[in-house]
């Protein structure tokens, strides 16, 4: 009995310690040039190994993005830097 609850206890951590984070960043249209921004962004991180896996999302725009981190829906999201800059344009 002792011996399977240490098992059991010792598969819990080598789970925790593969778990990975997972973040979605925000883009623009799949037509603009936000969207392969975003790709090649969330390529990057995939690609560094450190624990956290991205993938990029097609979206409305600046304000969607905006309005999207606010919800917590994303964690990163493309802007424009007037958009950012006056929060009262994210509604």
């Amino acid at each position: 009995m002792r011996i399977r609850n240490a098992l059991l206890v010792g598969f819990a951590f080598l789970g925790l310690g593969l778990a990975q984070e997972f973040i979605t960043i925000g883009s623009g249209a799949t037509t603009g040039v936000y969207f392969p921004v975003a790709t090649g962004m969330a390529k990057l991180v995939n690609d560094a190994g450190v624990g956290i896996r991205a993938n990029a999302r097609s979206t409305g725009g600046s304000i969607a993005n905006i309005n999207a981190i606010a919800a917590g829906e994303f964690e990163m999201a493309l802007a424009q830097n007037d958009i950012a800059y006056y929060p009262s344009c994210a509604t």
